[in-house]
């Protein structure tokens, strides 16, 4: 299943062929896409949303049901002082969501608790716009 989501924080499953939505439910109030969402089979949704106001983005884990979505704000992406903003592209692999930042950053992120660990911030990238991975990627608990 293709899902997407607004800035505004609406997200819908996309047909991939047809290109038509159907709406899935939205982030609480308050509350809009920082940039990207990442499914992981056997893990579920999980999404960089920002609240307004606040300088850094919030990582937060999307439950689909039959007819309705729930969303759980897990925490601030944040490492110490540092706040990273802009994450446009989410991925993952083994135990750790990776943020693909605006200003180029690759950000290691805690699923369980949000926080962010620089990995590293001379990528050869001057930014990221997304980020392409498997829904598949091994899952290490």
């Amino acid at each position: 299943t293709l899902v997407g989501a607004t800035n505004e924080g609406v997200y819908y499953e996309i047909d991939p062929t047809t290109a038509h939505t159907t709406m899935l439910g939205s982030y609480p109030d308050g509350w809009l896409s920082s940039g990207d969402l990442v499914s992981i089979e056997g893990l579920g949704t999980y999404a960089t949303i920002k609240h307004s106001g606040d300088t850094h983005d919030t990582l937060a884990h999307i439950t689909f049901g039959a007819s309705s979505s729930t969303i759980r704000v897990i925490g601030p992406i944040t490492e110490g002082s540092n706040e990273y903003t802009m994450i446009f592209g989410l991925g993952y692999w083994g135990r750790a969501l990776y943020g693909f930042s605006d200003a180029g950053q690759l950000i290691e992120i805690n699923r369980d608790t949000g926080a962010g660990r620089l990995v590293s911030d001379t990528t050869g990238a001057s930014q990221f716009w997304g980020a392409g991975v498997t829904t598949r990627a091994p899952v290490v608990f």
